[in-house]
């Protein structure tokens, strides 16, 4: 009997180092998915990380960019006063101006007698339109990077029966250094 109690015994052990086994196993298999799944994490992590390091250096970029173009500016706004504009390009603004407020709109330069010690060139601008754009239109002339003086302004009312009432202006004005 004491053999058969020993084979039993015997048995018992094995069957509990098999389950052992098997609970070590189980459990050294849940601790690698949970490695794994913690090295996936770690990489989403390090890949978000990385993300917003890009968009960070995206923006501080855009910080500089728009510094920049602030120095700029104001530097060009320097230049421009420093060396003021030609005068196809102060027609083409004034042109465009007077477009953008739906008047039409002539510019001339004019003979040197109205030209004064400091102006560059002297113009004759002549629109025409509703009074309220031409009063816009005086208003984004302030506005300019250059300095244009209105020294005469000339108002003709013109209203045709049927038609809209329509205001003539003629400026005379010189750019000054």
């Amino acid at each position: 009997m004491p053999n058969h109690n020993h084979n039993t015994n015997y048995h018992h052990h094995s069957l509990l180092r098999f389950y052992a086994l098997g609970i070590l196993v189980f459990g050294l298999g849940i601790v690698g998915l949970s490695f794994q799944q913690f090295n996936l994490s770690k990489q989403q992590i390090n890949d978000e990380l990385i993300t917003m390091k890009s968009l960070l250096n995206q923006g501080q970029t855009i910080n500089r960019v728009e510094n920049d173009y602030t120095k700029l500016a104001a530097q060009a706004d320097i230049l421009t006063r420093a060396y003021p504009p030609d005068l196809d390009t102060v027609s083409a603004t004034l042109k465009k101006l007077a477009t953008a407020q739906h008047l039409t709109i002539t510019v001339r330069e004019i003979g040197s007698s109205y030209i004064t010690s400091n102006s560059i060139f002297t113009l004759e601008i002549q629109t025409k339109g509703d009074f309220k754009n031409l009063l816009s239109f005086l208003a984004q002339i302030e506005n300019l990077s250059y300095y244009l003086n209105i020294n005469t302004i000339r108002l003709q009312l013109n209203s045709n029966p049927g038609d809209q009432t329509q205001i003539t202006a003629l400026f005379l004005a010189s750019v000054r250094k």
